[in-house]
């Protein structure tokens, strides 16, 4: 294989892999539900595809330009994923009940951007499952600012 199609395979298959584990979680979303420990493991597998992508970065002179790309997909991918779960688990909600989808991605969204409006919050058992979602906001924007800022400084 060429130099260019290792490139390629780097960038896709992590993409990829997350696909496949959001779209588990779009259609089982029943075993989230039965078993919370579910939600903890598929965000540790939803994080690996980022860590090898930071990994490989590290080791490879490659541009740091699709990195970027790959990383922000990832990005979009996991905020989807995160809703799916707190979708099929439930969240509380101060005003009204909480069961749409959409719900579920604002949920996320304010989570991953750490705002914390308050109006929903994780059931009791996936409130650690949420702070894990945090933790991967503050990590992605920190990896893709750093690799814009490098990108546009040279």
């Amino acid at each position: 294989m060429s130099q260019r199609t290792q490139q390629i395979a780097f960038y896709i298959v992590p993409i990829a892999g997350q696909l496949v584990f959001t779209a588990g979680a779009c259609f089982l979303p029943w075993a989230f539900a039965l078993h919370h420990s579910l939600a903890y493991l598929s965000a540790f597998l939803m994080a690996c595809p980022a860590i090898l992508a930071v990994v490989m970065l590290s080791r490879h002179e490659w541009t740091n330009g699709w990195v970027i790309v790959s990383l922000s997909a990832q990005s979009l991918l996991l905020l989807v994923h995160f809703a799916l779960v707190h979708h099929a688990i439930g969240l509380h909600a101060s005003t009204s009940a909480a069961d749409s989808f959409w719900d579920a991605l604002y949920f996320s969204i304010v989570t991953w951007t750490t705002l914390g409006y308050g109006d929903l919050t994780p059931l009791p058992e996936l409130r650690v499952f949420a702070a894990i979602e945090a933790l991967y906001g503050y990590i992605f924007f920190g990896l893709i600012v750093g690799l814009l800022s490098a990108r546009f400084k040279n």
